[in-house]
């Protein structure tokens, strides 16, 4: 219920303030477009992501495969967080002061709008690392779990045999 009331308050922001568009700051700030971004992209990435899962969970059958395609598919959400939320911090921490007390003064909704999805985006960003972090971590650990079953073909006579009996058992 939380999410339909914010996705609400801030498509009303964008309608009302449509105006804010063509203003002198939003060549610097780009806070409407910003807003727009922030409300539209990460909804569409998450259905169309959603949907692709349904599908590939119709079409592999293999777990093994199953579990490498949906791990690719995890990584463009965190992705698009970390880059929402550096984005939304550097056109905050670039408005001028002027440019935020024109937009407070005849945009406010549009403003405390931007305000809460930069906050939201900052969080997710944070969030969004921790989850590339453990993905790669996952990755890593993956792809260096069948490294000891490999059989050694260096060395030479008895050690070589038992190095490689040792490494088929495992």
């Amino acid at each position: 219920m939380g999410f339909v009331s914010y996705f609400v308050v801030a498509l009303v922001a964008l309608v009302l303030d449509a105006e804010a568009m063509d203003e002198e700051c939003a060549v610097q700030s780009w806070i409407w477009l910003y807003v727009l971004l922030v409300l539209i992209i990460p909804t569409t990435i998450g259905f169309i992501i959603g949907l692709l899962q349904a599908a590939l969970q119709m079409v592999f059958r293999d777990e093994s495969s199953l579990r490498m395609v949906v791990m690719f598919l995890s990584v463009p959400a965190p992705l698009l967080m970390v880059t929402l939320g550096v984005i939304g911090l550097a056109l905050w921490g670039g408005m001028a002061d002027e440019c935020f007390d024109m937009y407070w003064e005849n945009y406010a909704m549009l403003v405390v709008v931007f305000f809460i999805q930069v906050c939201l985006m900052c969080v997710s960003a944070l969030f969004g690392i921790l989850a590339l972090c453990a993905m790669g971590i996952g990755l890593i650990n993956s792809a260096t779990k069948h490294a000891g079953a490999y059989i050694n073909i260096g060395g030479s006579g008895a050690e070589a045999d038992n190095d490689a009996n040792i490494h088929k058992s495992v």
